[in-house]
């Protein structure tokens, strides 16, 4: 527990907030995008990882991943379980 606290206080600095990791914890819960948003916000991400793991040279197979990943929408009964996202071959994004 205390090396937990002691993530939490540093990441708590490192967004500004001091040691008040309790602050900086509402921060985090509030950085989200507006409904209807989280596909795009997903699939950006997703470009980001490429681009990132090509500039790395990290996939000896970079011509066919993009064609091999997927995104789907994450049904209602699922969200109850982790209502955020979940990765792999094919990411399955939490749809308001």
């Amino acid at each position: 527990m205390a090396w937990c606290l002691n993530e939490m206080k540093r990441a708590s600095r490192d967004l500004g907030y001091g040691d008040d990791w309790h602050k900086a914890l509402e921060h985090v819960k509030n950085l989200y995008v507006e409904p209807g948003k989280q596909p795009q916000l997903i699939r950006d991400l997703r470009t980001k990882q490429i681009e990132y793991m090509d500039k790395n040279n990290l996939d000896h197979d970079s011509a066919a991943r993009p064609r091999s990943w997927r995104m789907e929408m994450m049904s209602p009964e699922r969200q109850l379980v982790n209502p955020f996202l979940t990765g792999g071959e094919t990411i399955s994004v939490s749809y308001p």
